[in-house]
């Protein structure tokens, strides 16, 4: 019988350790639309984002003016910009991305002629996690990226609902001029969406900076999916489908007669 507990226990142990060394490699992941991409300059490359859900720190997150193939590949050249959330990007904050702040694979510059923004995360080698697109060659995504100005729209973003991006007409500058409070994160997402709510004229508008507010409701539903969204099950949860079982058989096993 001490033998039995003594390997019941090392179970246990085992199960904690695998259960805390997979909850450790699993990396948060943001999902369509759980960010946007509201404003950018051509003259110094900067853009603005804005968190629609509750993103943790230490968070990787990806920018790139690369435009995306027909074939689901990345076009060559052009840059990959690298964040890691050092904070909680709470629902609504309003964040501008400087190239010259961060870390820059290739060489990240907007084009006056047109070009995007993705955004992203490679959870999986070469397969990146779309979120969000930005298209300003034209109101139109195009077929492909056939030159450095033009890119097709993924998949992902065009089928989630509301569509996770948006395409406007090229200028050296566009930002989101809409509202700012919603009673919904959805409501938020079609706002942005929504090309007659950006601007261009002149004189030319600051990014936005600031945040977006929301209805106490739209804030906990917020709370509620990034609590739960990507947690792995409890170890003890775990541990528990495994003993217990073991335990029942134990209990109901028939005891020898130890004389006759």
């Amino acid at each position: 019988m001490q033998k039995f507990v003594g390997t019941i226990l090392v179970v246990i142990i085992c199960l904690f350790c695998l259960s805390s060394s997979v909850q450790a490699q699993i990396e948060f992941k943001v999902l369509p639309g759980d960010m946007a991409v509201i404003g950018y300059r051509t003259d110094n490359h900067n853009f603005a984002i804005v968190c629609l859900r509750e993103i943790p720190s230490g968070t990787n997150i990806r920018f790139t003016d690369k435009g995306w193939n027909h074939d689901e590949t990345f076009r060559t050249d052009e840059g990959v910009i690298y964040w890691t959330t050092t904070e909680i990007c709470e629902l609504g904050m309003i964040k501008i991305i400087n190239p010259l702040d961060y870390y820059v694979s290739g060489e990240f510059k907007l084009s006056t002629s047109g070009d995007q923004i993705f955004i992203y995360q490679e959870l999986v080698a070469d397969n990146p996690n779309f979120i969000f697109g930005l298209n300003t060659f034209d109101n139109v995504w195009q077929s492909s990226a056939g030159t450095a100005t033009t890119s097709a729209l993924p998949s992902d973003l065009k089928d989630s609902i509301p569509q996770s991006a948006i395409a406007i007409k090229h200028r050296t500058y566009s930002v989101y001029n809409g509202e700012r409070g919603f009673n919904s994160i959805n409501e938020a997402k079609l706002s942005i969406i929504n090309t007659g709510n950006w601007t261009n004229i002149t004189p030319q508008l600051p990014l936005p900076t600031g945040s977006f507010s929301f209805t106490t409701t739209a804030v906990h539903l917020s709370e509620f999916s990034a609590e739960t969204g990507d947690e792995s099950a409890p170890w003890w949860m775990i541990a528990g489908l495994v003993v217990i079982p073991v335990l029942m058989m134990v209990v109901k096993r028939p005891k020898r007669e130890c004389c006759k």
